[in-house]
């Protein structure tokens, strides 16, 4: 025989539920809702200055001296990882190591064991010191900056939407149509002059 329960004050069945979890919930809310409309905003206008975007071309150094690889549009390790940073975007407490790195690795058409959690360590100190992310104090978690959302949505919206022949993937890059494969390559080649050039003193 099925039973019902009445209850005739609601409070009863608010307290049921936890009445006093009300004010912890709202702050998750705020947060939320506070992070998704960061999200909007930068999208909006989701192109990052010239300057940063070039940055992204070059090599630069770390604080301890050696110099980091750059992260160059096409290239597929880095489509790869700003494409799993649009997947973590909306999230208020950021990401770790083990959860970007499967989504890595799936787009790069690899399976987990041949992208190791030492590669992502490097890739995410890579962006870090390229001003795509930051990590939160004392945490493991890493939170992207706005100008890092605005290169991972750059990044992303425009590779798709240029020509590629049927069947390329990440780890087999595609060829580029004659004029546009040109202009990149002369692009690497300015940005590589550029970036080997003697630098004036200060």
């Amino acid at each position: 025989m099925r039973t019902e329960t009445t209850i005739n004050n609601p409070l009863d069945f608010q307290r049921t539920k936890g009445l006093d979890t009300l004010p912890h919930l709202r702050a998750i809310g705020r947060q939320i809702n506070a992070k998704l409309l960061d999200v909007e905003r930068v999208a909006d206008g989701a192109i990052p200055a010239p300057s940063f975007f070039e940055r992204l071309q070059l090599p630069t150094l770390s604080p301890t001296g050696p110099r980091i690889s750059a992260l160059r549009f096409g290239d597929p390790r880095a489509q790869a990882l700003f494409g799993a940073l649009c997947q973590f975007s909306h999230l208020p407490n950021g990401f770790r190591n083990r959860d970007l790195r499967p989504l890595v690795a799936a787009l790069l058409g690899r399976d987990l064991a041949s992208y190791s959690a030492g590669a992502m360590t490097y890739d995410l100190r890579r962006l870090r010191l390229h001003g795509i992310i930051r990590r939160a104090p004392r945490t493991l978690r890493y939170t992207l900056t706005p100008n890092g959302m605005r290169a991972a949505f750059l990044y992303t919206t425009l590779y798709r939407r240029l020509p590629r022949p049927h069947g390329s993937t990440p780890a087999s890059p595609p060829q580029f149509p004659s004029p546009l494969d040109a202009a990149l390559r002369h692009l690497d080649t300015v940005l590589q002059d550029l970036w080997n050039s003697p630098k004036p003193a200060a």
